[in-house]
């Protein structure tokens, strides 16, 4: 990612909060900090999962999730198809927690 394309979507977008999320195997406990130096930057929307400590990046894995979680639950027993489909649509607004500026690194 080059600082060009950063500095715009800054830009663009200046009521949002930024957001990093590093992935690497190499985080331990022996080293202070880890050069990350392939970036990837997007804005997005950030969810909360239903029964987890996760986040989610697309509002489907939410839905999926909260299909899975309800799907033994006497109170959705007798909606239809269609009508669970569009509970659990429903249902992800909930664990929406924002939109941000999301840079991807690793290692």
């Amino acid at each position: 990612m080059n600082k060009e394309k950063l500095i715009k979507i800054i830009q663009e977008n200046k009521d949002l909060d930024i957001v990093v999320m590093a992935s690497t195997d190499e985080l331990t406990d022996e080293y202070g900090s880890i050069l990350m130096e392939h970036l990837r930057v997007e804005v997005t929307d950030i969810y909360n999962s239903p029964q987890e400590d996760v986040i989610y990046f697309d509002k489907d894995e939410v839905v999926d999730e909260i299909r899975d979680y309800f799907a033994d639950d006497e109170e959705y027993k007798d909606m239809s198809d269609e009508e669970y489909e569009k509970m659990c649509e429903d249902k992800a607004k909930d664990y929406f927690y924002k939109k941000a500026i999301v840079i991807w690194a690793r290692s």
